[in-house]
């Protein structure tokens, strides 16, 4: 019977608390792993074992070192039960619920561990990606994103825990604590624009969405050097309620946007019933721009439509000169993306 490597992951995880330090490393049967010689790096023992790096970071959170002398033997038996063996001591874990889990929920609940032990321990870092004047390429704000530091230093990739996140129901907790994070950078910083973004899901949750509230309400002054992104990974379910909220960002003087406008979450209702600064184009309509005449009428459309609201744009994932010079001539006001500026540590 083959065990998968996320189903060893989540039965080490478990044992960590009994029996401290463990090292795993060659597959000796299709049932069975045992202990060989430590691995140099986490991330080769990740290689071995065929886990993501993210992954080993949740085995070796409670771990001083990998240590070789940690003897460890795991045999799946057929009645469902685990028997784990660490230093000739043995453990029993029911596999019944492990074995019906699909892979997709197994991966999950390690990210989501992941997450969870990393908002505890504050392990969450805003990384500024530069927004910039289509004219002239002076810096309008920065754009933060919230970014997981694993326990060893090194940063987990966004792909790895924010669709995790999502489906956890945890995004309101990174929400959260990305705007805290801003708004502690901006204190006694005039010179800085910074800008977060807010799920649809944050905004659902009324807990979750008081709590924005009033962080913003009791940082009035560095609120009004951030602009809040109502970032659609999922459809808005309830736009009035996102209006009153996007009401009440801008009554505690933070702009407001929406993002990804043209990804199929976001609709033209969006742009009549929320109050709003500014529209940000979803990076596929500016994607070879140059090359797709869909892509650019779409563009000047919303272009159009935003300067007869009163609303900024900024364009997303902008790559190229020649795509930045087209949104250019089009009259976009700012533009965003690795052609001024990748992400970066703050």
């Amino acid at each position: 019977m083959f065990w998968h490597a996320f189903d060893l992951l989540e039965v080490l995880a478990c044992t960590f608390d009994d029996y401290g330090n463990l090292n795993f490393i060659n597959q000796q049967s299709s049932n069975m792993f045992m202990l060989d010689s430590p691995p140099k790096t986490l991330d080769e023992l990740s290689e071995i074992l065929g886990l993501p790096s993210f992954a080993m970071h949740i085995l070796s959170q409670n771990a001083s070192k990998l240590s070789p002398q940690n003897e460890v033997l795991v045999t799946r038996s057929d009645n469902g039960q685990l028997e784990v063996r660490v230093n000739h001591k043995t453990k029993l874990i029911s596999l019944q619920k492990l074995g019906s889990k699909p892979l997709t929920n197994i991966t999950d609940d390690v990210q989501t561990l992941a997450l969870k032990q990393a908002l505890k321990e504050n392990r969450i870092a805003l990384f500024r990606q530069p927004i910039v004047t289509s004219t002239d390429g002076s810096i309008v704000r920065f754009e933060c994103l919230a970014r997981m530091i694993n326990v060893d230093g090194t940063i987990a990739n966004a792909a790895d825990f924010i669709p995790a996140a999502e489906r956890a129901g945890l995004i309101a907790d990174l929400d959260i604590a990305a705007l805290n994070l801003a708004l502690a950078a901006l204190k006694g910083r005039a010179d800085l624009q910074l800008a977060v973004n807010v799920s649809a899901a944050t905004i659902a949750d009324f807990n979750a969405r008081q709590e924005f509230e009033n962080m913003l309400k009791h940082s009035r002054n560095e609120a009004g050097y951030l602009t809040v992104e109502i970032t659609e990974t999922i459809a808005i379910q309830d736009l009035d309620v996102a209006a009153k909220f996007a009401a009440k960002v801008r009554v505690n003087n933070a702009r407001v946007a929406l993002d990804d406008f043209g990804s199929g979450h976001t609709s033209f209702r969006s742009l009549k019933a929320i109050p709003l600064d500014e529209v940000k184009i979803d990076g596929h309509y500016v994607e070879k721009i140059h090359e797709r005449g869909d892509s650019r009428a779409f563009v000047k459309a919303i272009q159009s439509l935003s300067h007869d609201l009163g609303l900024e744009t900024i364009a997303e994932r902008v790559e190229t000169e020649t795509e930045a010079a087209i949104l250019r001539d089009i009259g976009i006001f700012g533009l965003q993306g690795y052609l001024f500026g990748r992400p970066q540590a703050a």
